[in-house]
Parts: structure tokens; C-alpha cells; sequence
């Protein structure tokens, strides 16, 4: 993007916030109702972390983005903190669907056709996830076996850094990453290894499902279609499950706010940038 293109995009609002996607993008339009902060759809997490990284380097500090956890790690601790700097806040749970998981507000909304109850919806959505516990666990385990075989991986060089092939190659054999992991033996990824992470894993979700954190713990998306088909909201003519989903994401926003009961994480996503931006003032009414 030239330097004038960031100045124009940049300058559509006093706020500018990155996401993901155009469900995050629709929900949060209708959850927030402010004018003064404009949603932008960068494509994935990554994106959004290094679109934001950018315009801050380019000199637009009113420009944050917002990104699922998936199977990372939230910065949540840093959110209640002034002194703490944050320009790209990773939610506490998988992704924005599971803030979605609001079972009042799915049936209370305009999208459900089938007058299903709150507590109907919820244990019709619970007993599907807890028939993926196997499938979660697997998914959990690759992640943390492919973050274990990267580990140390290095960074890109620095332009003056590499004058020759010798110097290219030093520089990927002197890496953590290589003098540790790729040399590893074959053992340290035995089937035993892999089958105690993956024990390791079930446990933890098998005892989500005793509590509530299994709400945020499952990939959302394909929890809030399971929930979405059971409310009776179906796909329009020639209308794709995404659209559907946002349907049924601002339906769900519109009884979040007439019930006043906005999810938390995102009001305090949304008050620290105004704190950041407008040293708190609330948008005019």
C-alpha cells in the first residue's frame, strides 16, 4: 500500500480496528454501535497482526486489530492495564463465534424460527461437543507438536546480514531451532510421546465439559451451526453458510444490546481502545 493509499484508508474514522473476518466485522458493528470506530475485514489472524504492525510503523497509532485465539494464547492479562501497550488484542476464547454461544440471545432472536429454550439449545450444542472430544484433542495436539518442531525457528535475516552462501547457511545452522530441534532423535516423537500429549489434551477438555469454559474452548464456528440449525435460521435461496452466519451474528448482537448483555471481553477491547484514543470519552448518543 503507498503512503498517500494508507493516509486515505487510515482516515475514514478516529478509530481504525482489523479483524478477521466479515462475521467478527458485521458483529461488532452491531454489538458496539459506534460511529467513531471503523471495522475492517484483513483476511486472518496473521494479517491482522501484521496489517496493524504496519500502519503503527507508518505513523497511525488509532489503528488496533482484534484476532481470534484459536490454538494460541490470549493477551487477555494486558487488557485491564493502561501502562500495558497492546495493538492487536487475541481474545480469550477460540474465536469470535463462541461469544456467539449466548444461549438467551439465540433464543430470544429474530433469526430463531423454532422457539427452542435457552437451556434446550444449550445442552443440544454441549452434548454435540462433547462427541468431539477425540476430535478436539487431535487438533490440539497437532498444534502443540507442530509448535514444539518449530520452536526457535529463526527469523528472517537482516538485509546486511547475508553476503554469500556460506553466510546463508551459517545462519540457519547456527539457529536454536536447528542445533535443537532438528536434531532431535526420532524418539522424542515416539507414539508414546504422542499418545500422552493427546491424553493430556482429552483430560483437559473432559473436565471443560463439567464447567462452562467448554464454550470457549471448542472452535466455535462449527458449534454455532450446530446451534444455528437447531434454532430453525436456514440458509436463504442461493445464500452461503458464511451469510447465514452473519445473519444470524447481528440477530444475536440486537438481543445482546436490548438485553444489555454485551459480552465482556469485547466491551473491554472496546473501552481500552476509546481510553487509548479519546482518553475515555464515550461516543455522542
Amino acid at each position: 500500500m503507498t503512503a498517500a493509499g494508507a493516509h486515505e484508508l487510515y482516515a475514514i474514522a478516529p478509530v481504525f480496528i482489523w479483524v478477521e473476518d466479515a462475521l467478527t466485522e458485521a458483529y461488532l458493528n452491531k454489538l458496539w454501535g459506534d460511529i467513531e470506530i471503523h471495522v475492517a475485514v484483513a483476511g486472518c489472524g496473521e494479517t491482522v497482526q501484521a496489517a496493524t504492525r504496519d500502519a503503527r510503523q507508518a505513523g497511525f497509532p488509532h489503528v488496533f486489530g482484534v484476532r481470534d485465539r484459536d490454538f494460541g494464547k490470549s493477551n487477555f492479562t494486558k487488557w485491564p492495564k493502561s501502562d500495558e501497550a497492546i495493538e492487536v488484542f487475541r481474545l480469550r476464547r477460540h474465536e469470535t463465534e463462541n461469544y456467539l454461544l449466548d444461549w438467551t440471545a439465540l433464543a430470544e432472536c429474530s433469526e430463531a424460527r423454532l422457539h427452542r429454550s435457552a437451556k434446550d439449545i444449550e445442552m443440544h450444542v454441549k452434548e454435540h461437543a462433547a462427541s468431539l472430544d477425540w476430535w478436539l484433542a487431535t487438533k490440539w495436539t497437532l498444534f502443540e507438536l507442530s509448535a514444539d518442531l518449530s520452536k526457535g525457528f529463526p527469523s528472517g535475516p537482516g538485509l546486511t546480514t547475508i553476503k554469500d552462501d556460506g553466510g546463508a547457511l551459517s545462519y540457519i545452522l547456527a539457529s536454536n531451532w536447528y542445533r535443537g530441534v532438528c536434531k532431535l532423535p526420532k524418539a522424542s516423537f515416539d507414539s508414546a510421546k504422542i499418545e500422552a500429549v493427546l491424553a493430556k489434551h482429552h483430560r483437559g477438555i473432559e473436565k471443560s465439559l463439567g464447567n462452562a469454559d467448554w464454550i470457549g474452548l471448542f472452535p466455535g464456528k462449527e458449534l454455532l451451526r450446530i446451534a444455528r440449525a437447531f434454532i430453525g435460521k436456514t440458509k436463504g435461496k442461493g445464500q452461503s453458510k458464511v451469510d447465514a452466519d452473519i445473519d444470524l451474528a447481528k440477530a444475536i448482537a440486537e438481543r445482546q444490546v436490548k438485553g444489555g448483555e454485551k459480552p465482556e471481553d469485547f466491551m473491554l477491547i472496546r473501552n481500552r481502545i476509546r481510553q487509548g484514543v479519546f482518553g475515555g470519552r464515550q461516543p455522542a448518543p
